[in-house]
């Protein structure tokens, strides 16, 4: 879980107060992956409402502020709203030239961006919270409270409550997963960056990465939800993706086993585009690919490979794009 420092750096970044050497750092941090590049976006939409003059009047996030510091137990509960002082958690240098509305809209980004750390902090990062982390070239099974099975792809974490009590079962998702999902009564959801997939009993794979989460049911039904709350029912060997903030794509009928041949070590891509490709070869192999031509990053291949090896998939691949590849160093370079 991202702590406070990150957004603190966000909001310098927006408002213009980093140096050039900060400025730099922050740009490495934003490309070195999709997960990052997406928090900075949604962080920079609130801070172009801001900017307009939407969150000049604060008081209502402080209100929201107060009435969540109760809720986590960090405000005593009968202390007046009028009375408690803002929380001064995100220090921002703010230039005593920047006009006062200007400033204000500062102060309301950094206390939305506050409150959605926070929130994210109560609802998955209490003690109660189990978490598993593969890291790359790791696979891992998880078996959940209810029964219900999970394997877990490299590169990926899974958080869920430990009892798993309550009228809905929940978990988090980054990364990528096939679940096995038994009937118990209660809903069973799976939410992503972008996206909510809700079951009762069920076999289906979750792949999200970035800005983007794909679905693949095997057997049962699935309702896919999209950030702007759309959504679509998915049938057996269906699959549906959300991209961002939009919504899912309309259902369409796929080969679901052999799309997830990587539950049986096998690598399988259908018209993948080649930068998603080298990123899945980088969480598999764990190594550093680097594409020395962006212009065919959107460039698709569909292959099946059996018994991959890192070199083998590059050959392959390159071959298919007309590109070439070479090891330098401790990384792979793709060029034309």
């Amino acid at each position: 879980m991202r702590d406070s420092r990150v957004y603190e750096m966000i909001v310098r970044y927006l408002s213009g107060e980093m140096s050039a050497k900060e400025k730099r750092a922050m740009d490495e941090w934003m490309n070195k992956n999709p997960d990052n590049r997406l928090l900075f976006e949604q962080a920079a939409q609130l801070w172009k409402v801001g900017a307009d003059g939407a969150l000049e009047d604060v008081s209502q996030i402080d209100k929201d502020w107060q009435k969540l510091q109760i809720q986590l137990g960090m405000a005593p509960a009968e202390a007046a709203p009028e009375a408690a002082p803002a929380p001064e958690v995100i220090p921002m240098p703010i230039a005593p030239s920047v006009p006062e509305s200007r400033f204000r809209a500062i102060v309301g980004v950094a206390a939305a961006l506050l409150l959605l750390a926070a929130f994210s902090l109560f609802l998955f990062n209490s003690s109660n919270t189990v978490v598993v982390a593969t890291g790359n070239g790791e696979q891992e099974n998880v078996r959940l409270p209810d029964g219900s099975e999970i394997a877990l792809n490299y590169a990926s974490e899974l958080q869920y409550a430990a009892d798993f009590s309550g009228d809905i079962r929940r978990i988090r998702l980054q990364g990528e997963a096939f679940l096995n999902v038994v009937s118990d009564g209660r809903p069973f959801i799976v939410e992503t960056e972008n996206a909510r997939v809700e079951v009762l009993g069920t076999a289906f794979n979750v792949w999200q990465r970035g800005e983007t989460t794909r679905v693949v049911l095997v057997e049962g039904k699935v309702r896919l939800q999209g950030a702007d709350n759309t959504a679509v029912l998915l049938e057996k060997d269906q699959a549906s993706s959300c991209s961002g903030s939009g919504p899912p794509t309309p259902p369409e009928t796929v080969a679901a086993n052999r799309l997830l041949g990587w539950r049986s070590g096998k690598l399988v891509f259908e018209a993948t585009p080649l930068q998603e490709i080298l990123a899945e070869l980088q969480w598999k192999y764990n190594v550093t690919i680097a594409l020395d031509a962006p212009e065919v990053g959107q460039k698709t291949v569909s292959a099946v490979f059996h018994t991959p090896t890192l070199e083998s998939v590059l050959r392959s691949v390159c071959e298919s794009l007309n590109l070439q590849y070479r090891q330098d160093a401790e990384r792979f370079i793709v060029s034309k």
